[in-house]
């Protein structure tokens, strides 16, 4: 599964994203721009996020890149302004110009790769890369603390001394019945929570608060047949309208 260039380029109304298990491609520019997207978490198997991806995301905090990710593309984080924290898995590959770029906010990067990547500077370019604390695994921190660019965070210490990105609390909400035709049942929802329906361009078309109970009720028999995303802070469902 892919989400696709500039799927959600804009919307202002996202504030948390969770990936879905089975997509391994995120576009270009896909989330690019939300101003107020918080948190994201992303599933294992994404292999590449594509340039620009969360391009000026600036109320994202922290980011956990998971297991199997292989590349990163250009500019994929820049001027996310409020990122802070950074865990890089050991299977990232290669590195596009940029990357970090503007991220200004960043205190604490966690690389888990053994060898040092071989980058260009500019990954993290207009970053003062001296205020940031790397983390890297025991048996690699002579490596890093000789490795171009890994040299210059102002400090370099064992994972074991103790970073760890915190991933946002998640919702076990449920959504039924999905496919829907006249309706769908949100549960699992915190007490008077938002829910907000997008299509699958990223247009928001519909939104509604949970009752006190935590459910939600969406009538979708007004809305045209396909594929949509329901979206809370810790949650992201998909939702089939027929």
């Amino acid at each position: 599964m892919i989400i696709g260039d500039n799927a959600f380029l804009g919307c202002q109304g996202i504030t948390s994203v969770i990936v879905p298990s089975g997509v391994y491609i995120i576009g270009k520019k896909a989330f690019a721009y939300n101003e107020n997207l918080e948190t994201v978490m992303l599933p294992k198997g994404l292999e590449h996020i594509g340039s620009g991806a969360f391009n000026g995301c600036s109320s994202l905090s922290s980011i956990k890149l998971p297991d199997g990710l292989a590349t990163i593309g250009n500019y994929a984080f820049v001027r996310c302004s409020k990122l802070s924290s950074v865990e890089i898995p050991k299977t990232v590959t290669s590195f596009g110009s940029g990357v970090f770029e503007e991220c200004k906010a960043l205190k604490e990067l966690k690389c888990l790769l053994a060898e040092p990547p071989a980058i260009n500077a500019n990954v993290f370019h207009k970053l003062d890369k001296s205020k940031v604390t790397l983390y890297v695994p025991k048996a690699s921190l002579s490596k890093y603390k000789q490795a171009a660019v890994w040299k210059e965070f102002g400090e370099i210490k064992s994972i074991e001394q103790g970073m760890a990105v915190e991933a946002p609390a998640l919702l076990d909400v449920k959504v039924y019945p999905n496919p829907a035709c006249s309706y769908a049942e949100i549960s699992g929802l915190k007490a008077y929570q938002e829910v907000k329906l997008f299509s699958l361009e990223g247009r928001l078309v519909f939104s509604c608060r949970a009752d006190a109970g935590g459910i939600a009720v969406v009538r979708v028999e007004n809305f045209s047949k396909g594929i949509y995303m329901l979206q809370g802070e810790g949650f992201s469902r998909k939702l089939i309208i027929r």
